[in-house]
């Protein structure tokens, strides 16, 4: 199975976006399954997942291949909204840093909702939001948007801090080791 999987990334011509696409798909099965446990709106949480039949057996999207190929049972399938809002937070991300994650850039995650919840709003993303029980000041497509967000960006932010600390640890380590040994 995994053989079939290598095969058809490498039939295709564009083989890093397809990967980063999977990858992506599989960080949104993570996140959506967060947000399975804190919702309790099953309008909101059926626009969260992907709704398939028991009997599917082919790849809905290219990018779920290795979601399915991986699956035991316990991965979760996002919807292809969600999916679209995550890789527009990915790529205002990446618009807003320059992909250069050195300075600082004050009201970063506000101004990537803000945009994110626009742009749901423009293209009519989450368009299957007609939950009952939510009121004008309690809007859940607006609360799912932001949801998301941060927590795309939570774990964007922790990979890009976490890559950008290990050169110093390392380092650190070393040092410690020149030290402690050039003693004896």
């Amino acid at each position: 199975m995994k053989q079939m999987f290598l095969d058809f990334l490498v039939g295709e011509t564009d083989q890093s976006r397809i990967i980063k696409d999977n990858i992506l798909y599989y960080i949104t099965g993570f996140i959506v399954r967060k947000f399975l446990k804190i919702i309790d709106c099953s309008t909101c949480v059926d626009n969260l997942i992907e709704q398939s039949s028991e009997h599917n057996y082919s790849h809905k999207h290219v990018y779920s291949v290795s979601t399915d190929v991986k699956n035991g049972g316990g991965l979760l399938k996002s919807s292809k909204n969600v999916m679209k809002l995550i890789k527009y937070i990915g790529n205002s991300l990446i618009k807003l840093t320059n992909n250069n994650f050195t300075s600082h850039i004050s009201g970063l995650s506000a101004k990537i909702i803000i945009s994110t919840k626009n742009y749901d709003y423009n293209f009519n993303i989450l368009q299957n939001m007609t939950c009952s029980d939510h009121s004008f000041l309690e809007n859940h497509r607006l609360h799912l948007v932001t949801l998301i967000c941060k927590e795309y960006l939570k774990i964007c932010l922790h990979h890009v801090a976490k890559s950008k600390t290990s050169s110093i640890v390392s380092k650190r380590r070393q040092l410690t080791k020149l030290v402690l040994f050039s003693n004896m």
